[in-house]
């Protein structure tokens, strides 16, 4: 989205549309997948991966990951409009672009 990220409000609205609504398509190789909501790409902490993963946190570790996530996404934001208010936000469309 190209909206302005100017404050937290603003930053968390388009956060949750970004993560829960909006779709984007993978690929590896010559093999593109369907596209599907970016909170869909995150994958499960297995047990058979990582056995000191209890039963209940591997089932609540997709939820902890995307509220991590957002946690790091909104400090990185109120940081950068505490720092660099009128600057970094054209900065950062510069390099979206």
């Amino acid at each position: 989205s190209e909206g302005s990220l100017d404050s937290i409000e603003s930053w968390w609205k388009q956060w949750k549309t970004f993560m829960f609504h909006q779709c984007v398509r993978t690929s590896c190789g010559d093999r593109s997948a369907a596209p599907q909501p970016v909170c869909k790409l995150i994958s499960p902490l297995l047990r058979s991966k990582y056995p000191a993963v209890t039963v209940e946190e591997q089932a609540m570790s997709v939820s902890l990951q995307i509220l991590c996530l957002g946690l790091l996404d909104a400090i990185l934001v109120h940081i950068l409009n505490a720092v660099a208010p009128l600057t970094w936000e054209g900065l950062r469309r510069e390099l979206c672009a």
